[in-house]
């Protein structure tokens, strides 16, 4: 009995000798590990993320995300809509016809990222365990994403059609620019 005793009055001192290091290095832990497994709450500016509001697959994952966001205080995420006829192509330099087929967003220093790339750096910027989870998966989501996803969401989504609409719209632009000198012209000579 005495022996326990004297066992257990030694693990005590040698407990309470080691508390205030291992309440050190938990501390330091969770010190360095924060910034991989939260969000900053710094605001730095808008992030624009382009995507088609027609896609039921895509507008509800984008909006899950700009919630987040907001819920979180962080940087606010600015949804365009590619489709709409309020999109203006020159103001992000980014043609219609392109942000449709892929996938961008425009980070607040000005950086185009797209696809992939783009929907990671959403996941970082609102939920970094969720993009630490992906990323070892890197490679293999690259392919499916840009292989699969892409190219038929349209066809899952129900809108075969939008391509063809999209090259029509794309020549009338084209049209357009070359028709605006001419028929500027044709004004001036009138006046």
């Amino acid at each position: 009995s005495s022996g326990i005793n004297a066992e257990y009055g030694r693990m005590k001192r040698v407990r309470s000798t080691l508390q205030p290091f291992t309440e050190r290095v938990t501390k330091c832990a969770k010190e360095y590990l924060r910034p991989y497994f939260y969000t900053s709450q710094e605001k730095t500016g808008t992030l624009h993320v382009f995507v088609d509001t027609g896609c039921k697959y895509c507008r509800p994952e984008i909006e899950t995300l700009k919630n987040r966001a907001e819920a979180q205080g962080i940087d606010p995420i600015q949804i365009i809509d590619v489709y709409s006829r309020t999109y203006n192509p020159t103001r992000y330099n980014l043609s219609r016809k392109e942000a449709m087929l892929e996938f961008f967003v425009i980070d607040q220093k000005g950086n185009r990222i797209k696809n992939l790339d783009a929907l990671l750096f959403l996941y970082k910027h609102v939920d970094k365990k969720a993009y630490y989870c992906l990323y070892p998966f890197y490679y293999p989501l690259k392919i499916l994403f840009e292989k699969f996803w892409l190219p038929t969401r349209f066809k899952i989504g129900g809108r075969g059609d939008i391509l063809m609409e999209l090259e029509e719209h794309s020549r009338y632009v084209k049209w357009a620019e070359q028709a605006r000198p001419k028929l500027r012209d044709k004004a001036e000579h009138k006046s």
